[in-house]
């Protein structure tokens, strides 16, 4: 067996760990957000114990999920490579580079936790009041109502001076 093919297995057993580790990075932080009850994260400070439940069991689904495909990654590894062992190279990769992973996975952590804290000046509710919708595809009608967005270029005007709500489209 050469380099290579130790280097591709090493590579996508990296990849699964980390597919596994990333749900319970997720589950440990949301829920330190959502037990803070901090109305600063913009992340969870809406939620209610169903929407918080709901999150949870999806990534414990998810985890649920990777842990079957890790499975099956190592018994496929194996069954074509017989003389490498799954397990040794993840705690030698893990040990060689385990300060490196942490590492990263906090300060990736710290900018995300902090992109989504109110004061770092970004608006996860997507409400942009800066945003015009006049009704023109070019949004250069401004007026004093604020926009939401909904995905693509669509917009939705959040009210106007008769009170109703209507979509804009940038283009």
């Amino acid at each position: 067996m050469g380099h290579t093919c130790l280097y591709i297995v090493t590579m996508i057993l990296q990849r699964e760990m980390i597919e596994i580790t990333v749900p319970i990075q997720a589950f440990v932080a949301l829920t330190t957000m959502y037990m803070s009850s901090s109305k600063l994260n913009a992340a969870v400070f809406e939620w209610d114990l169903d929407e918080y439940i709901s999150t949870t069991t999806s990534l414990a689904i998810d985890m649920g999920f990777e842990m079957i495909i890790f499975a099956f990654v190592v018994a496929y590894i194996k069954r074509i490579f017989p003389q490498i062992s799954s397990m040794r190279i993840l705690c030698g990769v893990t040990s060689q580079h385990g300060v490196h992973i942490l590492v990263v996975t906090i300060s990736t952590w710290i900018v995300n936790l902090m992109f989504q804290y109110t004061y770092s000046g970004i608006d996860m509710t997507l409400g942009f009041e800066w945003l015009q919708c006049g009704g023109r595809s070019d949004f250069s009608n401004v007026s004093s109502y604020s926009t939401t967005f909904l995905g693509g270029y669509r917009w939705e005007k959040v009210y106007d001076s008769n009170g109703t709500n209507s979509t804009c489209s940038w283009l």
